[in-house]
């Protein structure tokens, strides 16, 4: 799954829309698509012995 697919619900684009930034993410979502992590997340990934999570959504 593309990162953008599972950010980018239609409620997000929606808020989007209405705050004016939805151009600007269209645009990334057009110009950036990878199927998976590439060497480099996997690289930093396999260095690292903590993690960061966050989350936002149409559900909170």
């Amino acid at each position: 799954m593309n990162y953008s697919e599972l950010a980018f619900t239609d409620a997000i684009k929606n808020l989007q829309d209405r705050l004016g930034s939805r151009l600007s993410y269209e645009r990334m979502e057009k110009a950036s698509f990878v199927d998976g992590l590439t060497d480099y997340e996997t690289g930093y990934i396999a260095q690292i012995d903590s993690f960061y999570l966050a989350s936002i959504g149409e559900n909170a």
